[in-house]
């Protein structure tokens, strides 16, 4: 069974409403044609009875009625003419009736003086007659002209052949040209299942052609461009992640095995030992934290995320910056909260601490000796903001955008403290998996100020902590 296609079935459905529509165009001109040929029978033998009743009434005896009558419409070449009383006697008939004669409407007092109607002959001809009753010196009369239907259902016939050998060639071309307008309009279809079966990993740079880009289709093939883009952009990010993750993972084990192949080339003293493995250890929890993190990234993209519950961010916060003063003061750094709102965030707690604690732990890192890290906050309508601000080295206006990628170090920062640069990557994970985001704004030697927007869990509080 051949399947049923998009164009098969458009092109069945063009060809049943092409068809349905010219069955119904078809009834309608045959029966307008046949209407409009009997009206147009229908007003001759008007006229005609016009004629005849022009002769009866003017006579004025029976001999000059009869004379008239055979004169004017006796051998009539088109209409058969017939005069009779209106109880059936015949008073005239033209030789067209050929020993017929035409039924005698019953013109009964209060009826109509005028009728139409078909009439059928034993010859197998067939009339179409009109009577009409008009008063003469002898009394009413009934006159009648009738007309041959043979012409008639013989131009109707013609009609009928006409059409039904219109509608099966209309249909057939109906067909046809739907059948090409079809594969015509689906042509970027065939052209977006192609791309699709060719693009692979090794070619993700294929996209396709958008010749109308404002039509439907066209807005499809850009949609699929775009969705093309975007699988681009994460595949190269997770290529560029993979890498990055393999060279830091590469240091630390690089230096486990040089320090143990070391250790094992000679007899060493306790101490030595015991040095070479509180190195060890150091590469190890480098390690144990950048696998944490990466695990953690894993989870944030793969959509795992703890239950969340209410929490106050104002006393959350700062019990964490309280908690955080013994590091700021071996750096000689000035680390305050100012009064925050008690607004509540729907998140998980140890969530919310690893995104606060990076953000507060690079403001102290990066902030020479002798400054200070300052964090306040807002409550808006339906959201609260936090701002970790810092008088340290800030950022350049080329360095904004790759803040956020993983593993991205400034040039200004590498080497001058130890760090993955997976910390703003974590941070901005957990702000947008939880309806939030963060913006970064700072110049070079002037500080920099992170705003952390969170989505309220409840209408903030008037309180301040």
């Amino acid at each position: 069974m051949v399947p049923m296609t998009i164009g098969r079935r458009l092109t069945m459905w063009y060809g049943s409403i092409w068809t349905l529509s010219l069955v119904l165009l078809s009834v309608a001109v045959y029966a307008t044609f046949a209407r409009n040929q009997r009206a147009e029978i229908d007003r001759a033998l008007d006229e005609e009875l016009a004629e005849i009743a022009i002769e009866v009434v003017n006579a004025a005896d029976t001999a000059t009625r009869d004379a008239q009558l055979r004169k004017y419409f006796g051998q009539h070449p088109y209409y058969a003419v017939q005069v009779a009383r209106p109880d059936g006697e015949i008073l005239f008939a033209s030789e067209s009736l050929r020993q017929s004669s035409l039924p005698v409407p019953d013109f009964r007092e209060g009826a109509a003086e005028q009728s139409v109607e078909n009439v059928a002959f034993d010859d197998g001809r067939e009339f179409r007659a009109a009577s009409r009753l008009v008063q003469t010196f002898d009394g009413p009369v009934v006159i009648q002209a009738g007309d041959s239907l043979e012409p008639y259902y013989a131009a109707l016939s013609r009609l009928m052949s006409v059409l039904l050998w219109l509608l099966p060639a209309s249909v057939a071309a109906a067909l046809a040209a739907g059948y090409w307008l079809s594969r015509r309009a689906l042509a970027p279809v065939d052209q977006m299942t192609a791309a699709a079966i060719r693009i692979s990993a090794n070619r993700l740079a294929e996209r396709v052609d958008v010749a109308c880009p404002d039509d439907e289709l066209g807005r499809l093939a850009t949609a699929f461009n775009g969705m093309l883009d975007r699988l681009q952009r994460s595949f190269q990010e997770m290529q560029q992640f993979s890498a990055d993750a393999a060279h830091e993972l590469r240091t630390p084990l690089a230096v486990l095995r040089s320090e143990a192949d070391v250790a094992l080339q000679t007899a060493r003293s306790p101490e030595e030992y015991q040095s070479i493995l509180e190195n060890q250890l150091d590469e190890i929890q480098r390690m144990t934290r950048l696998v944490d993190q990466l695990l953690f990234l894993c989870r944030e993209d793969a959509g795992v995320t703890a239950p969340g519950a209410p929490i106050a961010v104002g006393p959350f916060i700062a019990e964490l910056v309280e908690d955080l003063q013994p590091l700021a003061h071996d750096r000689n750094l000035s680390l305050r909260c100012e009064p925050l709102p008690a607004c509540r965030v729907l998140i998980d707690s140890d969530r919310l601490r690893r995104l606060f604690c990076n953000l507060l732990d690079n403001a102290i890192k990066y902030t020479p000796p002798g400054g200070r890290v300052t964090v306040s906050g807002a409550c808006r309508v339906d959201e609260v903001e936090i701002a970790v601000s810092d008088t340290g080295i800030g950022v350049s206006a080329e360095q904004a955008p790759h803040l956020f990628q993983r593993f991205y170090r400034a040039a200004s920062s590498r080497g001058s403290t130890y760090g993955s640069g997976l910390g703003l990557a974590i941070c901005d994970a957990v702000a947008k998996r939880h309806g939030g985001r963060i913006t970064i704004a700072g110049n070079p030697d002037a500080g920099t100020n992170v705003v952390v927007t969170l989505p309220t869990a409840a209408p903030p509080s008037a309180s301040a902590m």
